[in-house]
């Protein structure tokens, strides 16, 4: 019953907005959603991501998902979120990712390397 999600963002500086990329799958491998999105500015890659997360994590309680596996490429990110760690420029965002999360008991989030993140990936450029 659990369903894997990958996510990844995308930063450029000066541009006006993120972008970000989405893939769920099911307990056998299966695309069961995927996509792109534009989202608000950001300032920095880590933003971007949390910007992403938080995205997903709502996308997820809109489509009714609750036992979710989350796998982003952002080790900072992934860490701040899982030792419960404060960040000066993206606190507001840590405090709404928690928030959502709560809302999912049961979800996780990990840390993956770029190559296992790259249909994420792609989804975001795609946007």
């Amino acid at each position: 019953g659990w369903i894997k999600c990958n996510f990844d963002s995308g930063y450029v500086h000066g541009r006006d907005f993120t972008i970000t990329g989405w893939i769920f799958r099911d307990c056998t491998g299966k695309t069961i959603l995927s996509g792109c999105a534009h989202l608000p500015k950001s300032n920095s890659s880590l933003e971007a991501e949390a910007f992403g997360f938080l995205f997903v994590l709502q996308l997820t309680w809109i489509k009714g998902y609750r036992n979710v596996w989350f796998e982003g490429d952002n080790l900072e990110l992934t860490t701040l979120i899982n030792r419960w760690e404060d960040h000066l420029n993206i606190g507001s965002l840590l405090y709404d990712i928690r928030y959502w999360m709560m809302k999912l008991p049961l979800c996780s989030l990990d840390h993956v390397n770029r190559e296992k993140n790259s249909a994420a990936d792609a989804l975001s450029r795609h946007a």
